[in-house]
């Protein structure tokens, strides 16, 4: 699961968020190969090939956490993370979540700095950033009953917006099930029974959730991708994502990584969380070691892995 969704989001730095296919096709004639350096123009410029966006950078900052700590403290992970993603500090391109999230943080240490800040002020975003660094507590919960409680104060700390959360929830919930031995289907099905949807942030979700698995069997991945949401907002972002897991399950990790790289607009976000899926489901031998070892911090995301497998 862990090596899912690093892998994926490095794969696919170089070609992130190119929402035009022309633009993808001139950027590269002879195809995307995976783990691509960003251009001097790109959003990543700087980065070089096998580093992660933002979000795999976020996902990294978890598990040293976790792995320092020996369980998940928010108080410990917001500290690092608003010291480490720091608009002006840190080197790559930060999403609004991050920076909006960081402005409260910084707000409060001035206004209030006898007061220690809660962490669950994050910005009111509902896109990908809680969503794409979640999986090591799913790992560490996925057998407690306080495991989408967990979730939700996560992506508070980043994310202080409902439809984050119930779509963070919802990613979490396909984890667990999978991790549990459930195939693809069960454990969306389980998952969409897992969530709340007596409210309209849950039934909207619901409802894209039916549109994605409706659209199983397209003739054409990429146009059926655009339609259900391929950029960040989470209500288009992860329907497109169980659409991308259930019609690519059955490919190799390397084709189907490329495939939803190949269809543009936000696919590091997408690449990690269909990653994530299909690492819980088909186990660490699915994912092929020589893309792993692309990962420039390879042995500290090994490490860390291994850590977090143990407890």
């Amino acid at each position: 699961m862990l090596w899912g969704a690093l892998v994926g989001d490095a794969a696919a730095l170089g070609a992130h968020w190119y929402y035009r296919q022309e633009d993808l096709k001139a950027r590269f004639p002879d195809g995307i190969k995976g783990f691509e350096t960003p251009t001097d123009d790109h959003y990543h410029a700087g980065k070089q090939s096998g580093e992660f966006t933002m979000y795999g950078d976020a996902l990294m900052l978890l598990m040293q956490s976790i792995s320092e700590t020996g369980t998940f403290s928010r108080d410990d992970f917001g500290k690092r993370f608003m010291t480490t993603l720091t608009p002006g500090s840190y080197a790559g391109y930060l999403d609004h979540a991050t920076k909006e999230s960081h402005s409260i943080y910084l707000t409060h240490l001035a206004e209030h700095p006898d007061t220690p800040f809660d962490f669950q002020q994050g910005a009111d975003d509902n896109q990908l950033a809680g969503a794409t660094s979640l999986m090591p507590l799913v790992a560490l919960f996925h057998d407690d009953s306080s495991l989408l409680e967990r979730i939700e104060e996560f992506v508070r700390i980043r994310q202080n917006n409902d439809e984050a959360v119930a779509s963070s929830q919802l990613h979490a919930s396909i984890l667990k099930h999978l991790l549990s031995g459930e195939s693809p289907e069960q454990a969306i099905e389980q998952a969409r029974a897992d969530a709340q949807n007596d409210d309209a942030t849950g039934v909207i979700l619901d409802t894209r959730m039916i549109a994605a698995m409706e659209a199983l069997g397209a003739s054409d991945f990429i146009a059926t991708t655009k339609d259900l949401g391929y950029s960040c907002p989470l209500p288009g972002s992860l329907p497109a994502s169980v659409y991308s897991f259930l019609e690519l399950k059955e490919e190799s990790y390397e084709d189907a990584i490329l495939a939803i790289i190949g269809a543009g607009g936000e696919s590091a976000g997408r690449s990690m969380l269909v990653g994530a899926w299909l690492g819980a489901h088909f186990g660490e031998g699915y994912i092929p070691d020589d893309w792993k070892q692309k990962i420039a911090d390879y042995d500290e995301a090994a490490a860390l892995i291994d850590q977090i497998a143990a407890m």
